[in-house]
């Protein structure tokens, strides 16, 4: 399913279609690779060893999932 909503830069454009079920993946690895500046594309920050880049992924799920999910969604 190709997704519909998105842009090189910026927010995007709202979409003319409604829902996107790909929305929410996109925007959890959009904030992976943003908060993680290792993970980021125009960067010269780079992990040498794999298991330091898992072991960093391992403490960001955990604060992703403690303390940005740990809070009511906005409706």
């Amino acid at each position: 399913y190709k997704s519909i909503r998105g842009a090189l830069i910026g927010q995007g454009e709202l979409k003319r279609t409604g829902h996107d079920p790909l929305f929410g993946i996109n925007h959890t690895l959009a904030m992976l690779r943003d908060n993680i500046k290792r993970l980021s594309r125009k960067t010269w920050c780079v992990t040498r060893k794999p298991e330091v880049l898992d072991d960093i992924l391992a403490i960001y799920t955990c604060f992703h999932n403690e303390r940005l999910t740990a809070r009511p969604a906005k409706r």
